[in-house]
């Protein structure tokens, strides 16, 4: 410290002796080392740019890329329009991501750019772990490129190819996919995973679906669809029974309808049974057709058409002869011609050759036909219907049904056979019958059992029979009752008359001998008997009062028709 003390008093006095000018120019000496000290030392402190992309870009990858960047307001800078660079790698590689996933990013970056340069000591396994690069650079690019993917790590083993294709090892695929923030759902979206998979499984040659495998970054995998294959497997099964179903009750009813008016619906039962398949398959037919030379005139009674099987359109014929000195195929000079033995010996010698051909070309017609069959095709239809006889009951003399066991007594009889041919000939039209596929069509008579229906029946029967005989029984109850109660009514009445004829009887007997006594009393002499007129007077008067009581609306009519006549 005592030294610099010492320096700087030796210089500010030596400073001070200076003339003028030569103060000005040791002032400005010091101004510019001080500047350039601290320039030096804030340009050691800025951290050093980074290129954003290694490679040089054309003029319209160079135009987009600088776009894409002041849209996203990132500061850079540019070198020669060719070159982009940043403020360090940190914000390089988020601008990158950033590009990738606007589907901004140059294509070639990464991959097959492997390829723009090959040294001469490049081997076969190097080009073969070059291509394996560059296809799991592109498809990683390929997968960055998507919206909601962050990043991707694609690992490929492309296994050596054998000579016997059943002894390869199939290509296989590990895929990492880390998802952008907010878009974490998107990798639990089976369409979204499927779709990524087939994505992988075009873009790669000679793999297929089954051997990759996509994973999230948490290592669990996202593309294993085991429960969703069994899943669809029972959906299709649940479908494929639906149409057969469908197509069971569509021929069904078809028979019914064929059966409706012959037969009663509960004399026959119908059952069908289907073998469909499901596969589409597309082929082509080629069918040969005659040649229409002249196509008939319309409007003509008979035909003047003319047809040929085959039409001649050309004929060659050629003949070729030759005769001389055959030639020996030779090799280089100085080198034994590759001939069989003796062949030298047969060829130098003078040959003969003739040829005579006669080739005529003919056409027929033809039609080329394009036909896809459809998901569903019925391979053969069975249709087995059974018919029952019919039942008669037994009847008696009369035309009564005869009875046994608390029933009907009755007799079967069979559907006859020439009738269940008729209809099996219809049940075929029905239903479109082809033998060569295989259909069947069985009708039989087979007795139904009627069991339940006959018991019905005769219970019905049964029970009409105890009803008419309870009503029979009551009728004739109610008629007892009715003809007891007229007589016991007659009787009473009779009664009641005859107890009155004796109460008028004693007391007109009383009347009398109070009246006798009366009489003789008031002229104290004795009675006198009555003459023979007052008897039959008072026998009268007895019987006016009995046929009085007997019938009074006689005596009423009779005693109104002298009123009338008085």
């Amino acid at each position: 410290m005592n030294r610099l003390q010492e320096l700087w008093k030796r210089l500010s006095e030596a400073f001070v002796k200076l003339p003028g000018k030569q103060k000005a120019i040791a002032g400005g000496v010091l101004a510019v080392a001080v500047a350039a000290v601290a320039f030096t030392l804030l340009y050691s402190k800025k951290s050093p740019e980074s290129l954003l992309l290694q490679r040089p870009l054309t003029p319209e990858q160079y135009a987009v890329v600088t776009k894409t960047l002041q849209d996203m307001k990132v500061s850079f800078t540019t070198k020669d329009d060719k070159y982009v660079m940043v403020k360090d790698e940190a914000t390089a590689r988020t601008v990158r991501m950033k590009l990738v996933q606007e589907n901004k990013m140059p294509a070639g970056i990464k991959g097959w750019e492997l390829f723009d340069m090959q040294k001469w000591t490049t081997t076969e396994f190097d080009r073969n772990v070059n291509l394996r690069r560059a296809i799991e650079g592109e498809m990683q690019k390929h997968l960055q490129s998507l919206e909601w993917v962050e990043s991707a790590k694609v690992t490929l083993t492309m296994p050596n190819r054998s000579l016997y294709t059943e002894k390869d090892k199939p290509v296989t695929a590990a895929v990492t996919l880390v998802p952008s923030p907010g878009f974490t759902e998107l990798l639990k979206d089976k369409k979204v995973v499927k779709g990524v998979e087939r994505i992988i499984a075009l873009g790669i040659d000679g793999i297929t679906r089954e051997n990759i495998t996509i994973s999230d970054g948490s290592g669990r995998q996202i593309n294993d669809f085991t429960d969703d294959e069994y899943e669809n497997h029972i959906k299709q099964a649940i479908e494929e029974n639906r149409i057969k179903d469908r197509e069971r009750a569509k021929i069904e009813d078809l028979v019914r309808t064929s059966l409706l008016g012959v037969l009663p619906a509960d004399r026959y039962k119908v059952a069908v049974d289907l073998e469909l398949s499901f596969d589409r398959k597309q082929y082509e037919q080629k069918d040969i057709l005659p040649i229409v030379v002249k196509p008939r005139t319309p409007g003509l009674a008979y035909d003047d058409s003319r047809v040929l099987d085959t039409l001649h359109v050309s004929r060659k014929k050629t003949k070729e002869s030759y005769k001389g000195q055959g030639h020996v195929p030779e090799g280089p000079p100085g080198q034994e011609p590759n001939l069989p033995p003796g062949y030298k010996e047969q060829v130098s010698r003078w040959n003969t050759y003739n040829k005579d051909e006669d080739i005529e070309n003919f056409v027929n017609g033809e039609k080329r036909t394009s036909v896809v069959a459809g998901a569903v095709e019925i391979r053969r239809k069975s249709v087995s219907v059974i018919v029952d006889g019919d039942w008669k009951k037994e009847l008696d003399a009369e035309g009564k049904p005869l009875t046994e066991n608390d029933g009907f007594k009755r007799r079967y009889i069979p559907y006859p056979t020439e009738d269940l041919q008729k209809l099996a000939d219809t049940v075929r039209g029905a239903i479109n019958y082809d033998g060569g596929r295989g259909d069947l069509v069985v009708v039989r008579n087979v007795p139904f059992d009627r069991g339940e229906q006959f018991r019905k029946e005769d219970e019905a029967y049964l029970k009409q029979r105890r009803l008419e005989r309870t009503m029979l029984y009551s009728l004739l109850g109610l008629i007892g009752i009715f003809v007891l109660s007229i007589a016991w009514r007659l009787i009473r009445q009779e009664m009641i008359r005859r107890q009155r004829l004796r109460e008028r009887e004693l007391a007109r007997q009383r009347q009398m001998q109070r009246d006798e006594a009366l009489r003789a009393l008031e002229t104290d002499t004795p009675v006198e008997t009555l003459s023979e007129a007052d008897k039959k007077r008072m026998d009268l008067q007895e019987r006016a009062e009995q046929l009085a009581a007997e019938r009074p609306e006689d005596v009423a009519k009779l005693i109104r028709s002298w009123i009338a006549e008085e």
